[in-house]
């Protein structure tokens, strides 16, 4: 996504950090009224197969998915 803004094509709704130190990328702070709070997914390719360390992270996501 931000290679398509660093070449021009259009605007993102992206978060802060995504954008920090692009080249050619300016991030634009939302007002507190304009903010959206929303949830976010991890996304795998269908035939993931996660090394040791891999499972211990998605083993610390899935126990603490629904905390706020």
């Amino acid at each position: 996504m931000t290679g398509s803004l660093r070449q021009g094509m259009g605007v993102s709704y992206l978060m802060d950090i995504a954008v920090e130190n692009v080249p050619g990328v300016k991030a634009i702070p939302l007002v507190p009224s304009q903010r959206s709070y929303c949830y976010s997914s991890l996304g795998i390719r269908e035939n993931f197969i996660p090394n040791e360390v891999q499972k211990q992270y998605l083993e610390i996501l899935k126990k603490n998915q629904d905390l706020n």
